[in-house]
């Protein structure tokens, strides 16, 4: 009888990388978003207040939860997408005249943080 030899890695873990139609589980879909259990299901569901209609919705296989992998990669683009978009909105608000070299007008000065002293420091080399 003749053992059969085994990968080092499991071949689904080895096709999650290429494959945009592999399903993966919720640990690896926390992996890539970068949030938690919770606020995946949270993202998920209609009636919370923080339900996202253009997340993944998860396959269901009997007990099992599983995304699709181009699903979640698209997602996680169009949040990047997104973010560019509001930058560069950001910065066209400012105007151009940063960019074409006219000095900002200059910021209010910065209030110190925490509580306020009883004295002023003293000035010293004056």
């Amino acid at each position: 009888m003749q053992i059969q030899q085994y990968p080092a890695v499991p071949l689904h873990a080895a096709n999650i990388q290429s494959d945009p139609k592999a399903l993966i589980d919720l640990p690896i879909v926390s992996g890539l978003v970068g949030m938690k259990r919770s606020k995946l299901y949270d993202l998920i569901n209609p009636e919370s207040p923080n339900h996202d209609h253009e997340f993944p919705k998860p396959i269901k296989l009997g007990p099992l939860t599983r995304w699709v992998r181009g699903e979640v990669d698209a997602w996680i683009a169009s949040q990047i997408a997104k973010r560019d978009a509001a930058l560069s909105a950001e910065r066209e608000s400012r105007g151009t005249h940063q960019a074409e070299g006219v000095p900002a007008a200059p910021q209010p000065p910065r209030r110190g943080r925490g509580r306020p002293r009883k004295h002023p420091r003293p000035v010293v080399g004056v």
